[in-house]
């Protein structure tokens, strides 16, 4: 089999949306460290930010995607580069931990979160306006989707997407979307590979992912002042927004999913151009280089284990993350310090010097030819497929 690759440029994946009208009635500014931010999300859980008189209200979500945004400030990803090697960091997990544990022992997050699994009792607490500090991942419709529900249920909220605060190891995003994926396999002995090949060319033509995209000039879409703007919603969601499989090989950087979606908003109405201003803050925050993604490279480039040394590495990392969770319930009890001790002992115990090491070769042998973070901001590349 031959894998086949597109480029689909750069926009977000994970956020962090704050309640500006929450800060503007507790008098606070947006966090800009994490020691401000841990001070904010107590706040917004203990000063009453939503004027009820009810003890209600949480400071953030620790369910659903908040974990990974939280180790992304502490640059907490397991593997970083140190001194020309791959190592396993424990210093940046015990940071990581010991925040998580602040906030829960200040009640500054909602208690039950390990029984909250896929985060569905977060978004639900977040849509009824009784969470202040929100992670989020998904595709813009579906920011443009909660925000609407948000201020249906709360007309006076205001949401705005606010960098990650820096730690002591420095500002950086969580994940974002892959620009360069392989999404697509040919049959190495097809019969025809001339035909494969022209399919392949016809798919990468910019003429034919605006075709897949916007669907028939005049039919779908009317240009704007250069900008394809469709004409009826329903008709373009029954004939034309199911095509994405049809886009899988093609590129699709010319005009992201993420653009396209913009282009569709209504800057005529409010709320649309308010979604859109926050799209476009977003796109800034979390696309740079001077917040750069945590990981030495994002989740989707990372190399893929050998059976034997995934078995090792998964065991011993379901292990490490019971005793995470046991230290933040553990309050004083169970210290960061402590649960560090003994994750590495599990490590150790369940022969993780194995993983260790296959990942130093792997780096050796691969270090010159994979596509690490520092590429993907690469500025070549950036003003190449970027926006």
């Amino acid at each position: 089999m031959y894998a086949v690759g597109r480029v689909q440029g750069y926009f977000p994946f994970t956020y962090l949306f704050i309640r500006e009208d929450w800060l503007d009635k507790l008098e606070l500014d947006a966090p800009r460290t994490t020691e401000e931010l841990l001070r904010i999300a107590i706040a917004f859980a203990k000063q009453d930010p939503d004027g009820n008189g009810v003890d209600d209200t949480q400071g953030i979500n620790m369910s659903g995607f908040a974990p990974d945004v939280i180790n992304s400030m502490f640059q907490n990803t397991n593997w970083v580069l140190e001194d020309g090697e791959i190592v396993r960091d424990w210093e940046r997990a015990q940071a990581a931990l010991q925040f998580k544990k602040a906030l829960f022992d200040a009640d500054a997050i909602d208690r039950d979160y390990l029984t909250d699994k896929n985060g569905r009792k977060a978004e639900q607490d977040f849509l009824k306006g009784k969470i202040g500090l929100y992670a989020f991942a998904g595709n813009a419709k579906e920011i443009y989707d909660a925000y609407a529900r948000l201020r249906s249920n709360v007309p006076e909220a205001v949401i705005a997407p606010i960098a990650l605060p820096a730690s002591p190891f420095g500002q950086f995003s969580a994940q974002f979307n892959p620009p360069f994926q392989l999404s697509g396999v040919i049959n190495a002995k097809a019969n025809d590979p001339a035909s494969v090949i022209r399919y392949i060319d016809f798919m990468s033509k910019e003429a034919t992912e605006a075709t897949f995209k916007y669907g028939l000039e005049g039919v779908h879409y009317r240009m704007d002042n250069g900008v394809p703007v469709t004409i009826d919603k329903d008709k373009y969601d029954k004939e034309v927004s199911w095509l994405g499989d049809f886009r899988t090989i093609g590129p699709q950087y010319h005009t992201t999913e993420f653009e396209k979606y913009k282009q569709d908003l209504d800057l005529n109405k409010p709320f649309d151009r308010e979604v859109d201003d926050l799209l476009n803050e977003a796109l800034g925050l979390y696309i740079s280089p001077e917040r750069p993604y945590a990981g030495f490279t994002l989740d989707r480039y990372m190399p893929a284990l050998p059976n034997e040394i995934e078995f090792i590495d998964s065991n011993a990392e379901r292990a490490i993350l019971d005793i995470w969770n046991r230290a933040i319930l553990g309050g004083e009890a169970y210290s960061a310090e402590q649960a560090v001790q003994d994750a590495r002992k599990a490590w150790e115990d369940g022969d993780g010097a194995q993983v260790e090491q296959w990942y130093r070769d792997w780096y050796k042998e691969n270090k010159d030819k994979w596509v690490f973070t520092e590429d993907l901001y690469d500025v070549r590349i950036r003003s190449e497929f970027g926006k």
